[in-house]
């Protein structure tokens, strides 16, 4: 069954599934252009998803994440674009 996710972000350039707290349940991670934003979608653990700013950066294009320190959580990464 779909799950509608609702956000405020405006244009997508990118977004990707991901368990970022080891959960056992998908989140998302995604990129705005038009509000600069890097955002996180949290399942609740009940299918519904809520909308965290995690940064403001100028025009993100990429997100991804990795395990960057240690912690057993994912982190997140962008890249802008002209870069």
């Amino acid at each position: 069954m779909p799950h509608a996710i609702r956000t405020s972000a405006d244009k997508f350039e990118e977004f990707i599934s991901v368990n970022l707290v080891s959960d056992s349940e998908i989140d998302l991670l995604s990129t705005s252009v038009r509000d600069n934003q890097l955002s996180q979608q949290e399942n609740d653990q009940s299918q519904n998803f809520n909308t965290q700013t995690i940064s403001k950066i100028q025009i993100p294009y990429r997100v991804s994440a990795s395990h960057l320190d240690g912690d057993g959580d994912l982190n997140s990464l962008s890249r802008r674009t002209g870069m």
